[in-house]
């Protein structure tokens, strides 16, 4: 296993802890997707994690200190005349299981500037509809070999 499949696996675990027996607000661990695209209601609650864009910040001929962007997609049922209400709860509880505990991820992310948070969203829906998705964006620092990634 590479690092990066290692972190998104981490990632998926600490998301997975994401239930209201645990002490949250929602259920959307219950069901976590590393890279699913198409979801239907029997998906629900559920995470996506997206895996984003690596940006090299430093490089040699073998090593590279790397930024990767993350995002997790929060699904969930709504009541629909107030979405953004579970939205909210989905943000929360997003950025509570990563930024809650170990955030070197076992020692994955460099420590102190490692993880960093990016920003959230609401997504946008039709009238009506009773499904609300709302994620955040965060990056994770890694340095890495290109001969034992």
């Amino acid at each position: 296993m590479s690092k990066a499949s290692t972190l998104a696996e981490r990632i998926s675990t600490r998301i997975a802890q994401i239930t209201i027996v645990n002490g949250y607000s929602t259920d959307i661990g219950l069901k976590v997707f590393r890279g699913k695209g198409k979801l239907d209601e029997n998906d629900l609650p559920c995470v996506v994690l997206v895996e984003g864009e690596e940006r090299v910040e430093d490089s040699t001929e073998t090593q590279y200190k790397a930024r990767q962007r993350f995002t997790l997609e929060g699904h969930d049922l709504c009541d629909p005349d107030n979405p953004n209400d579970k939205a909210h709860m989905i943000i929360a509880d997003l950025k509570r299981a990563i930024f809650d505990g170990d955030r070197t991820f076992d020692g994955i992310v460099r420590p102190r500037t490692g993880l960093r948070y990016a920003g959230r969203r609401i997504a946008t829906r039709d009238d009506g509809a009773r499904i609300i998705a709302a994620s955040i964006d965060f990056d994770c620092e890694v340095a890495e070999s290109l001969t034992e990634p």
